[in-house]
This record gives structure tokens, C-alpha cells and sequence, in this order.
């Protein structure tokens, strides 16, 4: 019988949420020091339909981001 790491989608989207957050925080340093730079990226999260809406919208709101 296969185990598994997580328990459903949620926790799993949960967990994957915390770990991109310290690269949002790169980001957010990296506009600081970027200011006059005419480029503005944004995090953006990308769902696709079939269960992985559910995942993005866990993970944009942990994230304070948009999703898409």
C-alpha cells in the first residue's frame, strides 16, 4: 500500500505555499533595489482546472497574491 506525504490537496497546497513564500520575499527585496526599473514583476499564480483551482486559491492566499 502506497503512503503518502500529505494528507489532500489543501495540505498539500498548505505546505507548497510556505515554501514559495521565502522566494516572494526574494522578489520583494529584489523591487526594492530594482525601484527604478521600469519592470515590475508580480506574483502570479496559475491554476489549471481538474483540482488544481483549489490548490491556487490556497496558495494565492497564503501568498497575498493573484491568481489566474
Amino acid at each position: 500500500m502506497q503512503e503518502w506525504l500529505f494528507q489532500e490537496r489543501t495540505d498539500a497546497a498548505k505546505h507548497l505555499a510556505r515554501r514559495l513564500e521565502r522566494l516572494k520575499r526574494q522578489e520583494e527585496v529584489q523591487k526594492e533595489e530594482d525601484k527604478e526599473d521600469e519592470y515590475n514583476k508580480s506574483v502570479i499564480i496559475l491554476a489549471i482546472p481538474g483540482g488544481g483551482v483549489v490548490i491556487g486559491d490556497i496558495i494565492a492566499s497564503e501568498l497575498v497574491s493573484n491568481l489566474m
